[in-house]
């Protein structure tokens, strides 16, 4: 089947060239166990029966799959790789699945990742047939019930994420649709290290139902300052925890909010969000890296967008920062390192025509600065959010 890559959805998108692993299955060799091949071994259960083997069957766009069966006792296939994450990285874990065959029975299989040091799992992850839905669930999460369900047999791209410094799971996504939170901890605190990769065959009570899995890929993301953020290509994957929201929606826009270092260092915007934020959060986000240009093509200010958030816990808002037109400015029309901080500023708002419509101002003796959310003029104190307008330049965008 084709290779669908997804990762961080709300969009889909291109996963980076360095990919960790990547497994389509089209070097191995058909109709012969998948234990023995580049790597795969038994761990426990024996595989004689070929139910799980490597085939390429008429109506697959020509690819090869691996294909696995219910045993008659329980099988684990692993394959040792190298330590994908450390305790700063997180992890993502995609894969095709398709239920072929069904002998009214309920079909289940299973597929993780697993620390190779302590054999330890972040979730067992399972797939349930019951015949007319495929569930994917996870056993110890809120008793082992269903997190998503497909209701066909056709090729369905799971991705699951996982943050590895906070042991979180953090959400499921299922054909590039809107993230399923989950963040719930992991199933093993002792499951640090993700070094393995694990299929598991569970036995049927009848019959002999079948599954097919492809693509298997694994990523990882770090997890960043924000100034590390804002030096990463357009396009990067990232990953940012520990951050305090500062505004969220209102006269930002739907879906957007601004995030701050808790030491006020550096802030910057995030686009995409489902559901709502609140100020003085602190949240990990993840997401791409974008740049956003001005209408004559001149680079104004980094965001995230596609951005998911999890783990949110409540706290205060951080305080504003005082700063004057200069500072705020940093000197240029198009700003500097104060972009994306959320600040305090006084002086005097002006309404100014433009030559095509009007607008407001902030002035206070330096530079002149656009002002969002202004409704009257005169001598003002506010708070506001450093940004950067496609016409008019450094920006203040008003904020409670």
């Amino acid at each position: 089947m084709k290779i669908v890559l997804i990762l961080f959805v709300l969009i889909f998108a291109t996963l980076p060239a360095t990919a960790d692993l990547m497994i389509n299955f089209e070097d191995y060799t058909t109709d012969v166990e998948l234990a023995g091949q580049n790597g795969w071994y038994y761990e426990s259960g024996s595989d004689s029966n070929l139910v799980s083997y490597v085939t390429s069957p008429n109506g697959w766009s020509n690819t090869k799959a691996v294909v696995v069966g219910s045993p008659t006792d329980m099988v684990l296939i692993n394959l040792d790789i190298a330590d994908r994450v450390a305790t700063n990285k997180i992890l993502i874990l995609q894969y095709d699945l398709k239920a072929i065959s069904y002998e009214g029975q309920s079909l289940q299989t299973g597929v993780g990742i697993v620390d190779p040091d302590t054999g330890s799992t972040p979730g067992p992850i399972a797939h349930v047939w019951t015949g007319n839905q495929t569930e994917a669930c996870t056993w110890w999460l809120d008793g082992g019930g269903p997190i998503a369900a497909v209701n066909d047999t056709n090729w369905h791209t799971y991705c699951w994420v996982y943050d590895f410094r906070d042991q979180r799971i953090l959400f499921l996504t299922v054909d590039g649709g809107p993230p399923i939170l989950i963040n719930k901890p992991f199933h093993s605190a002792s499951a640090v290290k993700a070094g393995r990769l694990q299929l598991k065959l569970y036995p049927a009570a009848s019959g002999n139902g079948q599954w097919a899995f492809d693509n298997f890929i694994l990523s990882t993301a770090e997890v960043s300052k924000i100034a590390d953020v804002k030096n990463k290509a357009d396009g990067t994957p990232v990953a940012i925890s520990g951050k305090k929201v500062t505004a969220f929606g209102g006269n930002l826009g739907l879906g957007i909010a601004y995030i701050e270092e808790p030491d006020r260092a550096s802030g910057i915007r995030i686009e995409g969000i489902v559901g709502d934020l609140i100020p003085g959060e602190t949240i990990t986000v993840i997401g791409t890296i974008a740049d956003i240009y001005s209408m004559g093509g001149m680079f104004v200010e980094k965001k995230i967008e596609a951005a998911t958030v999890s783990g949110s816990i409540a706290g205060s808002l951080l305080g504003a920062l005082g700063a004057n037109s200069k500072a705020l400015s940093g000197g240029s029309f198009w700003g500097g390192l104060m972009t994306g901080l959320y600040v305090r500023a006084f002086g005097n708002v002006t309404l100014e025509w433009q030559g095509w419509d009007w607008a407001y101002f902030f002035r206070d003796g330096g530079p002149r600065l656009a002002i969002i959310g202004a409704t009257t003029t005169g001598f003002q104190t506010f708070n506001a959010i450093v940004s950067v307008d496609s016409y008019q330049g450094v920006t203040l965008i008003m904020v409670p």
